[in-house]
């Protein structure tokens, strides 16, 4: 999967403070992270802004965890619609 996968970072005063790893071939968003500290401050629009970039406007992001109400709140606010949950049976 290394081979198929691009990781990009953003950084302040040479610290990683958010990361975003995608697929462009298949246009999917694997993870995306800002550190709580960085968040509000556009960090994550830039990440999504060069991946779209780079793949264009129709992007997928997987494995979005259901409890994450932050994450849920951030890709709603920059347009990403929820079609598709996935459960885990125990």
């Amino acid at each position: 999967m290394k081979s198929d996968t691009i990781a990009l970072g953003a950084y302040l005063d040479n610290q990683l403070v958010g990361y975003a790893i995608f697929s462009p071939d298949n246009k999917r968003i694997h993870q995306i992270a800002v550190h709580e500290k960085y968040r509000n401050q556009k960090i994550g629009t830039c990440l999504i802004g060069e991946i779209i970039e780079s793949c264009g406007n129709n992007l997928f992001i997987i494995n979005v965890d259901e409890g994450s109400k932050s994450t849920h709140g951030f890709l709603e606010k920059i347009g990403f619609e929820n079609f598709l949950d996935q459960f885990e049976k125990i």
